[in-house]
């Protein structure tokens, strides 16, 4: 597929055991939704395969971005520099890489094996990254949210933890099972829901780099009292 403009896929009588293969190329000009029970199977070969969409959307929980026919597909996802919400799955042999000025919503169970790179924009998770893989969070990049992540998270100096803002103005953290990993100075920014109101500006944090150990919780906070608690970190040796 080649051009901008929209795709959109819809056919609810497939199912993931009927999926949509695709060439694995590029779609970095087109915007990409998936509504219904579709699987999309990119036909790779053995090693070095990305496929580009400019950006992801859908409001199907059925929806599905599968692994790579042979070989491991990442999925490099922003270059339209939308924000858009993609309540689908990624699942199997594939990696995620953000791009783009745009913030990327997961609301759903995502189960892929390999690593998630945010490079640029913001990835924004309310669900789950169940996959063991590394999250890296780039400078001027962002990652978060309420959900929940099973693998290493690090972010590099100058990278922004998302959290959900609430009404009482505190932020719902996530849940992170293996260790962190924060830079020297870490920014610490809103995400509000759609309709609400944000009040103050993100808070930027300054601590000596340091890992957490595994099973992280960012809980619920304030951003002073977020900014207190890694101020008070002891870096690792």
């Amino acid at each position: 597929m080649a051009g901008s403009g929209t795709a959109r896929i819809g056919l609810n009588k497939l199912s993931s055991a009927q999926p949509v293969a695709v060439p694995g190329t590029s779609w970095t000009n087109t915007a990409l939704v998936i509504d219904g029970s579709v699987g999309l199977l990119p036909n790779t070969a053995s090693y070095g395969n990305t496929m580009a969409i400019g950006s992801l959307a859908g409001s199907s929980a059925s929806a599905k971005l599968l692994g790579g026919s042979n070989g491991l597909v990442t999925y490099e996802i922003g270059g339209k520099n939308l924000d858009t919400s993609y309540a689908g799955s990624i699942e199997t042999n594939a990696a995620l890489t953000k791009v783009g000025t745009g913030m990327l919503t997961l609301t759903n169970a995502h189960t892929y094996t390999g690593a998630t790179t945010i490079s640029a924009g913001a990835l924004h998770v309310t669900g789950q990254l169940a996959g063991a893989s590394a999250v890296s969070v780039s400078t001027s990049a962002a990652f978060g949210g309420s959900g929940t992540v099973a693998g290493n998270v690090t972010y590099a100096d100058g990278a922004t933890l998302l959290s959900t803002a609430v009404a009482s103005g505190s932020l719902l953290g996530m849940d992170v099972a293996g260790s962190v990993t924060l830079g020297s100075t870490l920014d610490i920014s809103p995400v509000v829901p759609e309709g609400g109101l944000l009040v103050s500006a993100p808070t930027r944090c300054s601590a000596p780099p340091a890992a957490s150990p595994a099973r992280r919780r960012f809980p619920g906070f304030t951003r002073a009292r977020a900014c207190r608690l890694f101020s008070a970190r002891t870096p690792t040796p």
